[in-house]
């Protein structure tokens, strides 16, 4: 038996999701290829309401809490940057944190 075919015990484990946040654009002095260079500083919070069981323990509250709670910041041009004409994404890193949570992303295109 192929491990893909287990079925779930709990087939009524949802989620829901709700996101809020917040980023300010600063644009550098500095101009490249007729576009501005800029970074976006963002912040943004995750309310997760009835969070799943961990898929491996089933035990509640291996998924970092019920809030989770992510700041960073991108680099990019105020204008899209194409190579060959494949639009380069912004680039970046953030940190998100909650409870038994703490983790580093790297951020590629727009950070939510």
């Amino acid at each position: 038996m192929s491990p893909w075919s287990k079925k779930s015990p709990d087939r009524t484990d949802d989620l829901t999701r709700f996101r809020t946040g917040i980023s300010g654009r600063r644009s550098f002095d500095a101009e490249r290829v007729g576009r501005r260079a800029d970074f976006v500083t963002y912040g943004f919070v995750d309310l997760l309401l009835d969070p799943p069981d961990g898929p491996v323990n089933g035990e509640p509250g291996d998924d970092g809490g019920p809030a989770q709670i992510e700041v960073g910041v991108t680099f990019g041009a105020t204008e899209p940057i194409h190579l060959w004409k494949i639009p380069l994404p912004r680039i970046g890193l953030g940190y998100r944190f909650g409870a038994d949570l703490e983790a580093y992303r790297l951020v590629f295109g727009a950070p939510f």
